[in-house]
């Protein structure tokens, strides 16, 4: 399907308390009226200020700072997240 496409198999410790956060480039890429990107740096800080927040709280917090920083720029892809948080042992 994807000929020129390379992946990296890798295996990581997923701890009791950790988060994992995968999305799309419709958000990273998402832009403001001055053209500007909203990019990883600000997802990953609004992110880390919302680790504690359930995941509906983190999904609602990096709802409106993407939606306040688009300042009404419609988005031009679509917008994928899927958080996923290890709370058991």
């Amino acid at each position: 399907m994807f000929p020129d496409a390379r992946y990296e198999q890798s295996e990581f410790a997923f701890c009791k308390g950790d988060l994992l956060v995968l999305y799309s480039d419709g958000i990273t890429e998402a832009r403001n009226p001055q053209e500007e990107e909203y990019g990883q740096d600000r997802l990953a800080r609004v992110c880390a200020e919302n680790l504690e927040a359930p995941l509906m709280g983190l999904n609602a917090a990096i709802e409106g700072d993407l939606t306040a920083f688009v300042e009404g720029v419609p988005f031009a892809d679509d917008r994928t997240i899927v958080m996923i948080r290890r709370t058991g042992g």
